[in-house]
């Protein structure tokens, strides 16, 4: 979580996998298991103000299907620390997924891991990011892309993210179990406006 994260997205993600993750609800992680993590290892504030502390210090230690970086506000994001940076390049040279969230893909692109990548950036901020980073290919159209091993989302609810990866890693019965909790009109079943 970075400094001033934007609170929606990262509660859609992970409220979407505490439905999937038990069997009753308990909000056991039997099927989904996740870590809080700040680049500081102190407590973090979500934009809205609501402080969130670190369960594991930063860190990966090959048991993680992804890593999420939960961006906000731009000027939390626009100079990440260069700790967080090299285990970006760590995570991805491991071939383990990453997810940026928001703003959250300024920190991929100065870790350099969307050069030449399609990714979900917000209307708002799309001259900015392009800017920054001329390699990358922002789209604004789409609620999440996925290129490769890097998935972006410009932030929304994310459930819609949460439900494919759910899916892939747990069934269609577990991402269903999320969507139908959390009230989200499924249609035929399909994640909206995937890339």
């Amino acid at each position: 979580l970075v400094n001033n994260f934007t609170l929606i997205p990262v509660a859609g993600l992970v409220d979407s996998l505490r439905f999937a993750a038990d069997e009753s609800f308990r909000s056991h992680q039997i099927y989904c298991q996740w870590d809080w993590m700040t680049a500081t290892g102190e407590a973090v504030t979500a934009s809205c103000g609501l402080p969130i502390s670190p369960t594991k210090p930063l860190g990966f230690d090959g048991t993680y299907n992804y890593l999420v970086v939960a961006g906000g506000l731009l000027e939390e994001t626009r100079d990440p620390p260069a700790e967080l940076l090299e285990l970006l390049r760590r995570t991805h040279d491991a071939n383990v997924p990453i997810i940026a969230l928001c703003s959250g893909s300024f920190v991929l692109g100065k870790a350099g891991l969307l050069d030449g990548k399609r990714c979900a950036v917000h209307f708002t901020i799309r001259e900015e990011f392009s800017e920054r980073f001329p390699l990358a290919k922002p789209v604004v159209d789409k609620s999440y892309a996925r290129d490769g091993n890097v998935i972006t989302c410009p932030g929304g609810t994310a459930i819609d993210l949460a439900a494919d990866i759910i899916t892939r890693h747990c069934g269609r019965i577990r991402a269903h179990k999320g969507l139908e909790y959390l009230l989200v009109e499924k249609g035929d079943g399909a994640p909206a406006k995937k890339d």
